[in-house]
């Protein structure tokens, strides 16, 4: 697909741009070929340069605090990508990866400039389609902050700690509860059958009663982490 025709998901930036505007940025900017599984960029390396996908995808992506890759955005033919640095001048917050062998269009600041002064609709385009990519990026935060925030707390966690969870996580599963089940059965079979084996905890069972008060009062609930955005 060529930059002049736009896919009906392409960014509304190019899309509010005239034949005759998208003709001088692509004659102002530079192209640049990326084969597969190149890197263009990495997060804290210098900016200032927007880039267009002519055609091809790329992987845009950052990584947490706990060092896991954290997939932005793949952006296609007519997206666009870059505007972060290009806009503060500082460097770049995410990393750039050439999934596939690509084609793009570099823009610098002072090509954008010149065709917002010819164009202003061309700005609130551009940052619509910026409050689009931060959508994404507030749910991607939302559904990896109480993971992560989790994978911390089990890191720190002691020895006997970790026993005290794993006793509690037991407790509560169906193996569990099989088990006591058959232990409750032969408990009180022995105690009430004539398998003649001596009874030693007669009805009204009152070794197991105590026995299982003190089992329900040592369980540790499971542990609950809250993490607030």
């Amino acid at each position: 697909m060529s930059f002049y025709t736009k896919s009906p998901t392409a960014p509304c930036l190019f899309e509010l741009l005239a034949e005759d505007d998208r003709r001088m940025l692509t004659e102002a900017g530079g192209t640049i070929r990326l084969p597969a599984n190149e890197t263009l960029f990495k997060t804290g390396e210098p900016g200032g340069v927007l880039y267009v996908v002519l055609s091809g995808n790329v992987e845009i992506s950052i990584k947490d605090n706990a060092g896991q890759k954290i997939l932005l955005k793949t952006v296609c033919d007519g997206d666009f990508f870059g505007e972060v640095s290009l806009f503060d001048g500082r460097p770049r917050t995410a990393t750039a990866v050439a999934t596939t062998d690509c084609e793009l269009l570099a823009l610098s600041r002072k090509d954008l400039v010149t065709t917002f002064r010819q164009n202003p609709e061309t700005a609130l385009g551009m940052l619509a389609a910026m409050g689009g990519m931060l959508r994404v990026a507030d749910k991607l935060l939302q559904t990896n902050v109480a993971r992560n925030v989790n994978d911390m707390m089990e890191k720190e966690m002691s020895l006997l700690e970790r026993a005290t969870d794993w006793v509690a996580w037991l407790s509560g599963s169906l193996l569990f509860v099989t088990l006591t089940a058959i232990w409750f059965a032969v408990w009180i079979a022995v105690n009430t059958l004539p398998l003649g084996v001596p009874v030693f905890d007669p009805f009204p069972f009152g070794l197991l009663t105590m026995i299982v008060s003190s089992s329900v009062k040592t369980d540790r609930p499971p542990k609950i982490i809250f993490a607030r955005m």
